[in-house]
């Protein structure tokens, strides 16, 4: 569903990310965007796009990053993604966007790192590091929503695992 180009630039942005080198993973997102006009590439790179502007604290552009995302997108397989970044604009709520049927547990994953994470930003620390644990304690270890929270719970160090 997505070019040569798009693949590297979305794997190149995401190890940026797993480093929180955001500015670098922001640069790759925005070209892997940019290299096709597929639905599944746009949800994709969109959501990367979204979190990572989120972390950099540039609200406008995270909202920006989302806005020709919409319900009507003719989806092939990135469903998880659509569905955050609709969440994300306010157009679904919380429980349609876990209610994913049929999504693999990686796509589970990547659902429920997006829900971490939009606790992260909106200060509910304690929900995004229960949610983070709760993806830890799968067994999807190569999936990125798992490695993406491996990263961030490492990120934040030990005083992590006293919460909850």
């Amino acid at each position: 569903v997505s070019t040569l180009h798009g693949n590297i630039y979305y794997h190149l942005g995401l190890a940026h990310y797993l480093k929180q080198n955001w500015a670098e993973a922001l640069d790759a997102y925005t070209k892997c965007k940019a290299s096709g006009e597929n639905p599944d590439n746009l949800v994709s790179s969109s959501h990367w796009l979204y979190m990572i502007n989120r972390r950099m604290g540039d609200m406008k552009a995270a909202n920006k990053s989302i806005a020709d995302i919409n319900a009507d997108m003719d989806i092939i397989e990135n469903f998880g993604y659509h569905r955050l970044c609709l969440y994300y604009k306010g157009e679904i709520s919380l429980e349609e966007l876990s209610g994913g049927e049929g999504e693999s547990l990686s796509g589970q994953d990547a659902v429920d790192y997006g829900i971490a994470n939009w606790h992260f930003y909106n200060a509910d620390i304690e929900n995004a590091i229960r949610i983070h644990k709760e993806i830890l304690n799968r067994s999807s270890w190569n999936s990125f929503g798992y490695i993406a929270t491996e990263a961030d719970m490492n990120a934040l160090g030990d005083d992590v695992l006293m919460l909850n």
